[in-house]
């Protein structure tokens, strides 16, 4: 794995490829509060990182779980310690908004509080939807789903 890490980390840089302690103090989820046990977290910054940090990892045959909002709703983030975490932490920008359709483009990291008043470390023009004259919906879901 070592080799691999090497590797992801002249992608992602470093500064983004966590092991050890620095994965230890992360928890999985807010609800259980369990501590992550992978073998490395990796935070990749763009989709080209991510991209080219999954092409390696699948060259490897390497385990990856990913990480995104860690509501730790069904366990999905725990992952094991001969697995990788991929955590989309970083990939938190709005890349646009469209007031006339009412929707905006945002990277897959992106928590969904940060898409109504977005963080000053938050990539954003106009700083929030609601600098736009739109209505900021409460609570974001997915759209139903139509039986057949």
């Amino acid at each position: 794995m070592q080799a691999l890490l090497k590797d992801i980390a002249a992608i992602v840089g470093p500064g983004n490829v966590l092991t050890g302690n620095d994965v230890a103090q992360r928890q999985v989820d807010w609800m259980s509060g369990a501590s992550c046990r992978a073998g490395a977290i990796i935070r990749p910054g763009t989709t080209a990182e991510l991209a080219e940090v999954m092409r390696l990892c699948h060259a490897a045959r390497q385990p990856v779980v990913t990480h995104g909002g860690l509501t730790g709703l069904v366990h999905g983030g725990e992952a094991a310690p001969d697995e990788l975490v991929i955590s989309l932490e970083r990939m938190n920008a709005i890349e646009s908004i469209d007031p006339v359709g009412g929707t905006m483009t945002v990277l897959a990291g992106t928590p969904c509080n940060g898409c109504r008043t977005p963080p000053p470390s938050m990539a954003c023009s106009s700083r929030s939807i609601s600098a736009h004259g739109a209505p900021v919906p409460s609570a974001v879901t997915s759209p139903p789903t139509l039986a057949a």
